[in-house]
């Protein structure tokens, strides 16, 4: 009982500490560092219902070095309409992250937008963000083409490259070489790659790869990459006129309390935070002097639900809201899509290898997804120390299976109002220490709305028994209850508490080749526009690697297009030409 008042006493001392911690309305760093973002396809040309694969880098503008400050990308696609067509958020890691985005069906023809920038960009101008123009065509929808409009109505696809000006003493040599510059269908295609410093010796770099169907006869000058970016030296932002919270420490949660009386932030109002689900994660944040909050989340994947609760002896009437974590897009003038004639072939040739692929896309084996998070399957509190199953027990009220089954419970209290309570040994400080109560990983802090859940919901019920700190509460155990659905429904929460589907980090799709040594009597059709994608190829300390893979069904000239960095910021860029021709069998 000693050790355990003496930890109190060394929590309380600290406990101030932790709750700043928490307290996090817009916390910034002393200085916030200028960012550029660079941004690589795998092709500029896409029919609706295939992949975009690409490849982020993020640079500090004043070094001209990767930068590890922001954690997290926010990558849009923008439609003509300038409406959304899809979000996603990508895990930064070093200054570098890998994506990909699924196009719709139902796309309209016409030209795309994929802009990127961080939380640290958004306090700077739009003009700064990343952005790739890319042409995207829909089967079932006419495309004019530019030698068929008239005079002055020509607004078609002008590839945007715009070169980036390095120093050519920092730049980074990146040589490509086809063991065969001619290869059968189905055939494995070797490539040798060298990267060198401008000295020509050889450094070891970090590249993209990808070997995509060739846009144009004439490719011409290889640009360095496809970006709009902050000039380098440009000063940060001022602290003092962020607006937008950097996510240096990783993807963050953001909103505003507002109290419905006043109509203005309430300040000092403790937030809960809940992800519904089967493992459970349940955090608290206290609001600044405008009400605002935010919290530092894990890596979580996927489209979430997420629950937020104010504390539940809470006097003000309290509204929540969370900040839109994406930047508004500007308005522009609606032009007609014209289709240039030097990209009429290669459309062509597109259109039909998508559509025969996509025809026979059900046979193929489903997409796979690699997550960063190993933890993903332990609850905010640790293992639970005792484990019921229901559906092993005669199916009782709450208040009657806690108290005839479950050991670990007390259930005090006339019927009608009946409170539950863990047993333990533990000796607290607090007068009437409660249990933390969980639905789906959802607190409840009503006893009554907790026991009254309808049992046949119910999957299991997992038990706490030793004391828990949530900042800066005291609980006296754990009773959380998982039913079927796993989703946090089978209760009402209170009035003012807030459900949102919130979007968090994009887990990484894996590029799917068939291994036709493996398998060379394959009949499925493989018709691939991009044969062949790697965000992260990475050559030795010799500046050597060497890439392989297999060809498909489509015939034609394939452009190879490589973009990397050196460990020292070097950026550098390369291309070059495979052919794929029919094999006579």
């Amino acid at each position: 009982m000693q050790i355990f008042r003496s930890l109190v006493c060394l929590v309380l001392m600290v406990l101030p500490l932790a709750i700043r911690a928490q307290t996090t309305g817009t916390e910034v760093p002393a200085e916030l560092v200028a960012e550029r973002l660079l941004v690589h396809t795998d092709r500029q040309l896409y029919i609706s219902g295939e992949v975009i694969w690409f490849r982020l880098l993020a640079f500090a503008a004043d070094t001209d070095q990767l930068s590890d400050f922001s954690q997290v990308a926010y990558v849009e696609l923008i439609s003509p309409d300038r409406i959304p067509v899809s979000r996603v958020k990508i895990d930064l890691n070093a200054g570098q992250g890998n994506g990909s985005i699924e196009l719709p069906q139902a796309l309209n023809s016409g030209s795309y937008v994929l802009r990127a920038y961080t939380q640290a960009m958004r306090n700077g101008a739009e003009t700064d963000f990343a952005r790739s123009k890319l042409i995207i065509l829909n089967p079932g929808q006419a495309v004019v083409r530019a030698d068929a409009a008239r005079a002055g109505d020509y607004a078609g696809f002008v590839p945007e490259h715009p070169t980036l000006t390095v120093d050519p003493a920092r730049s980074l040599n990146i040589q490509i070489e086809t063991v065969q510059a001619t290869v059968g269908q189905r055939s494995e295609a070797v490539l040798e790659i060298t990267t060198t410093d401008a000295a020509g010796r050889p450094v070891s770099a970090d590249l993209s790869l990808a070997v995509a169907l060739q846009a144009t006869e004439n490719t011409g000058t290889v640009p360095l990459f496809q970006e709009g970016s902050r000039p380098a030296g440009r000063p940060a932002v001022a602290p003092g006129s962020i607006r937008y919270a950097p996510e240096d420490r990783g993807m963050n949660l953001s909103g505003k309390v507002i109290d419905e009386v006043t109509q203005s932030g309430a300040a000092d109002a403790d937030i809960f935070l809940a992800f519904p689900g089967d493992v459970a994660r349940v955090y608290m944040a206290r609001t600044d002097e405008a009400g605002n909050f935010s919290f530092l989340l894990p890596e979580l994947y996927g489209l979430r639900q997420v629950v937020l609760q104010t504390h539940p002896e809470e006097t003000r009437n309290l509204r929540m809201e969370l900040t839109d974590e994406f930047h508004p897009i500007a308005a522009k003038d609606q032009t007609t899509f014209i289709l240039p004639p030097d990209w009429v072939p290669v459309a062509n040739a597109a259109l039909v290898n998508a559509q025969v692929r996509q025809s026979y896309q059900s046979f193929e084996l489903p997409p796979v997804y690699e997550v960063g998070n190993h933890f993903d399957s332990i609850p905010f509190f640790g293992q639970p120390e005792a484990l019921y199953r229901l559906d092993d027990y005669n199916r009782f009220p709450l208040p009657e299976f806690f108290f005839e089954i479950v050991l670990e419970v007390a259930v005090k209290g006339k019927y009608g109002s009946e409170r539950v309570e863990v047993i333990n040994e533990w000796e607290s400080p607090f007068e009437d220490p409660k249990p933390l109560l969980l639905v789906d990983g959802v607190p409840v802090f009503d006893q009554r709305t907790f026991l009254k859940i309808n049992n046949k919901l119910i999957e299991t019920a997992e038990i706490v028994t030793e004391p828990f700190w949530l900042n800066p509460l005291f609980y006296n155990g754990v009773i959380q209850l998982i039913s079927f659905e796993k989703d946090g429904r089978c209760f009402r929460l209170p009035e003012n508490a807030l459900q949102r589907s919130f979007l968090t980090l994009l887990p990484e799709r894996q590029f799917s080749v068939p291994d036709y040594a493996a398998q060379p009597d394959s009949r499925l059709p493989d018709f691939r526009n991009t044969l062949y994608w790697d965000p992260s190829v990475h050559t030795d300390e010799q500046g050597k690697a060497t890439v392989r893979f297999f060809t498909g069904d489509a015939v034609g000239n394939f452009e190879i297009r490589l973009e990397g960095v050196s460990p020292e910021g070097h950026l550098g860029s390369s291309a070059g030409s495979l052919e794929v021709v029919k094999e006579v069998r």
